[in-house]
């Protein structure tokens, strides 16, 4: 390298190292209960192990579960939608997996 274009190492490189943010999380989700109030439509039977996700604002999409008690129950691959404004259930229908 020639003279003009020699590093300056004069100066210390700084280490940049990353933020840990470690929260404890004492939630037992196995005992995590949500009730929903409804309004009406195709209401779901009671269930465990199943997702509840967000999609919009105002609209959650429930998937699957296990119908039934802990120590007898049977999968389910129901598909419903929930809207958070009208409180209504809307059971959604899959052509590709029907029972």
């Amino acid at each position: 390298m020639s003279k003009n274009n020699k590093r300056d190492n004069s100066q210390p490189q700084k280490t940049v190292k990353p933020e840990i943010n470690l929260i404890q999380n004492d939630l037992d989700v196995s005992k995590l209960i949500v009730k929903v109030e409804s309004g009406g439509g195709t209401i779901p039977v009671a269930r465990f192990g199943n997702t509840l996700t967000p999609i919009s604002a105002t609209k959650v999409i429930m998937f699957g579960g296990a119908v039934g008690d802990p120590k007898r129950f049977d999968f389910s691959n129901e598909t419903y939608s929930y809207n958070l404004n009208t409180k209504i259930w809307t059971k959604l229908e899959s052509k590709f997996f029907t029972k």
